[in-house]
């Protein structure tokens, strides 16, 4: 079969919505509007959108076969399948590849995924670990996902914060980025990964330091793993 060569005419943006996201079990994801472009203007109206749909959870799009509207866009929103209600058909990843082939035969595609997670995870590395007045930086990471029928996405709506006590503890940002300073905190600067490490610096007396990871006020759906997973103490010693 020959390979599909990548269309130089059309081209796919979201402009409403989310290219990748998670809801819980029991709700259906949210949509999207994607942007249909035609040698860099809009599409126009009555541009045929194919779509290939696969994965676990039984979600369909409402209205097929998809076609742009006057706007060049395709409004895409999701209803359950037939299968929904049926046990291991509700959670998991669905992916919706949309796909436009020009009058060269060459194809413009955009993958969509959600994912109807069953736990939303976040834990540290270490819930505990000791350092002495004037270490080097200590490090440590959070997970934060969710997860669902053996898939997971990055959840990145929370905040770390340090209660230092008497050890004069701050926390840095790790040197890949995903982690951004805000105010006394840090808090997630991308979606890249689900993983996202940090450090702690600057102790100058004995003492305990508690590290907390707590859910941002916008994220809709709370955390359903053990809290005690998301708080990290940190037992500074005196020096040697």
């Amino acid at each position: 079969m020959p390979d599909v060569i990548k269309s130089t005419i059309y081209s796919f943006k979201v402009v409403h919505g989310e290219l990748r996201e998670s809801v819980p079990i029991g709700h259906i994801p949210s949509g999207v509007v994607v942007q249909v472009s035609e040698s860099g203007a809009s599409a126009g109206p009555d541009v045929p959108v194919h779509c290939e749909l696969y994965g676990e959870a039984d979600v369909r799009i409402v209205g097929m076969p998809l076609k742009t509207d006057k706007y060049g866009q395709v409004h895409i929103s999701f209803e359950a399948g037939p299968r929904w209600n049926n046990p291991g058909h509700n959670k998991g990843r669905v992916y919706f590849d949309l796909s436009v082939t020009d009058n060269h035969g060459h194809v413009a595609k955009i993958e969509i995924e959600r994912l109807v997670f069953t736990e939303r995870y976040m834990a540290f590395d270490y819930q505990d670990f000791t350092m002495a007045v004037g270490d080097h930086p200590k490090w440590n990471a959070l997970s934060a996902h969710d997860l669902g029928g053996g898939g997971e996405f990055p959840f990145d709506k929370y905040h770390i914060k340090i209660d230092s006590g008497t050890t004069g503890l701050k926390l840095i940002p790790s040197s890949d980025g995903e982690l951004k300073i805000d105010g006394d905190g840090l808090i997630p600067s991308s979606t890249a990964s689900g993983h996202r490490g940090f450090g702690v610096e600057g102790a100058t007396a004995p003492g305990v330091a508690t590290v907390t990871a707590s859910v941002d006020p916008s994220a809709t759906y709370p955390v359903t793993s053990d809290p005690k997973l998301a708080v990290c103490h940190i037992t500074v010693v005196p020096k040697a």
